[in-house]
């Protein structure tokens, strides 16, 4: 399960994985991602107030899984381009979150997993 929280000018996307053995949170403000980027993550509050829940199927959970790992592992290396790499991370997580997201309007009888 995805959960995405907005919060004035923050957001946060929490991650349950399906197996309930493992939890990750991302919180960020939206001027740290770029603008083309911004775009995504409004449009999935904007038919939505306050939280947005996505429960994945396992191919969803286990790409979101290992995006959040990804970005896990690289904060914590003193890698010179780090922070660049972790914010490409989280727009690639924005942008499977926007997959899932339009997978779930164009298709709502099949995403009942």
């Amino acid at each position: 399960m995805i959960k995405l929280s907005a919060f004035a000018d923050r957001f946060t996307i929490c991650h349950i994985s399906a197996d309930d053995k493992h939890a990750y949170m991302c919180s960020f403000q939206t001027s740290y991602i770029p603008e083309n980027t911004r775009r995504h993550i409004h449009s999935l509050f904007a038919s939505n107030t306050g939280n947005v829940f996505y429960f994945l199927n396992k191919e969803q959970d286990d790409c979101i899984q290992t995006i959040f790992k990804k970005l896990i592992k690289e904060r914590h290396t003193d890698y010179i381009f780090s922070e660049s790499l972790q914010k490409t991370y989280l727009i690639e997580l924005i942008h499977c979150i926007t997959k899932i997201h339009l997978d779930k309007l164009l298709f709502p009888s099949l995403s009942l997993n």
